[in-house]
């Protein structure tokens, strides 16, 4: 049977707010909710507290059109006072590891051009999430796509990155050390690294036989992969923070990815 979708637009309290709770898990595997418009005194009350599987807080900001300025200074806003009293959250929130660094996410339909623009330059853990609302016009459900944003750090003109500067730019050694597993693992069945496109993009491609076949971005607090997923027959990009969650994932679409490779 065909499903007949229509886009929609959505409330953003009464609609967007309960449908990203209830698919936090498609935005990112491993977040968990907290609360939603919890207030935190005069910083205001962010749409969404949550954790995600290394248990960073995790500020979702939601708009319901084209994010704007004010967008990013709101999750900036409820950062510095999550920063600020982390200890305190983290024993009313137990999910929470004081230790790590707060994460935000801003969701929108769209984001204007200072917001990319300047989400490019802002050194916090920020990530841009497009959503896209559908409806079935048979059951009326309405269900919500998550695609990531991706906002490249600026480059000095000119100058490119190698494969070894891409690899160094997580700062967290636990991270960096599962990121060099993955690295080593894939350099063992073959495959080459070189930076992609050159090394314009933050983006390692691992190559072979001479074709690109995989691809990995090392983040600050986790890293992301591109392969073949052959039960979707798709490549989705999907996040990863250690190479055991990484190996149970993919080992397998890989190892039948590369005897596809070897057997053409």
């Amino acid at each position: 049977m065909n499903l007949r979708l229509k886009q929609v637009e959505l409330s953003e309290t009464q609609e967007l707010e309960p449908l990203v709770i209830q698919n936090l898990g498609t935005i990112e595997q491993g977040l968990v909710l907290i609360d939603n418009q919890v207030g935190i005194r005069n910083a205001g009350r962010p749409d969404i507290l949550a954790a995600d599987e290394d248990g960073s807080a995790v500020i979702i900001e939601l708009k319901n059109e084209i994010s704007d300025l004010w967008h990013i200074e709101q999750g900036i806003r409820y950062y510095e006072w999550i920063s600020q009293n982390i200890a305190w959250l983290s024993r009313a929130f137990p999910s929470i590891d004081p230790h790590n660094e707060p994460r935000i996410l801003l969701v929108a339909p769209s984001f204007d051009d200072t917001v990319l623009r300047v989400a490019r330059y802002v050194n916090l853990n920020l990530e841009l999430i497009k959503y896209t609302a559908f409806q079935d016009m048979d059951s009326q459900n309405i269900g919500i796509h998550f695609e990531t944003i991706e906002c490249e750090p600026p480059q000095e003109s000119g100058a490119l990155r190698s494969a070894e500067e891409i690899l160094e730019y997580s700062d967290d050694e636990p991270i960096k050390s599962e990121l060099l597993k993955i690295v080593n693992y894939l350099k063992e069945r073959g495959c080459e690294l070189r930076p992609y496109k050159g090394g314009k993009s933050r983006w390692i491609e691992f190559v072979f036989m001479k074709e690109g076949v995989f691809w990995l971005k090392p983040l600050k607090k986790w890293i992301r992969f591109q392969y073949k997923e052959y039960a979707t027959e798709k490549w989705p990009v999907k996040t990863f923070y250690s190479f055991s969650e990484w190996e149970k994932a993919c080992k397998t679409d890989i190892e039948k990815y590369l005897s596809e490779f070897q057997d053409a």
